[in-house]
């Protein structure tokens, strides 16, 4: 159990400082790491750590989608609950399913689309040729700094922040107002849950665009002009 919490916590770490930490958006969630990383150690079950975490960029870079990951075959109770199928017309639809292992069985990651799945790959490619980089000095017989194993600054390159903001010559930015900040908060949500499919069935089938990005850290500093809030009139039709 220690294995799979410390590798859980690096690769939730290691999500977030990618940008990748957003089922919301179409990426994957705290649930989602753990049933992958369960995945892993299932397949490997006498791994350490740090051969476990190699493993699991491994395993998920070279994934064949929409092949569902599963820890047990889904299991209908017959209570009247919806359990996932792999046959159904509405399933092979879906482009990344992630099945959860208790009744009823369901797709945990039904907001992953094509676009956000292709950076997901990028980000697991990138992720395992730094941990196996790691791992060939240290099978080469290299000796590995003892203060930066003991501080983890070895590591430190594997959870580098994304460079989204320089990677790209186009940006969208969002800027969300309300005349509460209530109403702002629940207008966000509103919008954010959104995004995503403006993304997937708008802008990634309408425009001929290689790649879209989402960026799921939201920033509080927000400059709007006055013309751009509603009137209590206006908010009312």
């Amino acid at each position: 159990y220690q294995t799979f919490l410390t590798v859980v916590r690096l690769v939730r770490k290691w999500a977030k400082a990618r940008g990748l930490y957003s089922n919301k958006l179409g990426y994957w969630g705290g649930v989602n790491i753990n049933i992958a990383v369960a995945l892993v150690l299932q397949l490997y079950p006498n791994a350490c750590p740090a051969s476990l975490l190699r493993k699991f960029f491994l395993v998920f870079k070279s994934w064949r989608w929409p092949n569902p990951v599963m820890l047990t075959k889904p299991h209908d109770a017959e209570l009247g609950l919806p359990v996932w199928n792999a046959f159904q017309a509405a399933t092979m639809r879906q482009v990344a399913p992630m099945i959860t292992p208790a009744y009823p069985a369901m797709n945990s990651t039904l907001s992953v689309s094509r676009q956000t799945l292709q950076i997901l790959h990028e980000e697991f490619a990138r992720g395992h040729n730094v941990v196996d980089k790691l791992y060939k000095d240290w099978q080469k017989g290299d000796v590995l700094d003892k203060e930066k194993v003991e501080s983890g600054e070895m590591w430190k390159e594997l959870f580098e922040p994304s460079d989204f903001f320089i990677s790209y010559p186009h940006y969208l930015s969002m800027c969300i107002v309300g005349p509460t900040q209530s109403d702002a908060q629940s207008w966000a949500g509103f919008v954010v849950s959104r995004l995503r499919k403006l993304v997937s069935d708008q802008l990634g089938r309408s425009l001929p665009l290689k790649k879209i990005q989402l960026w799921p850290k939201e920033f509080s500093a927000c400059v709007a002009e006055r013309s751009a809030l509603l009137t209590h009139a206006q908010r009312a039709n």
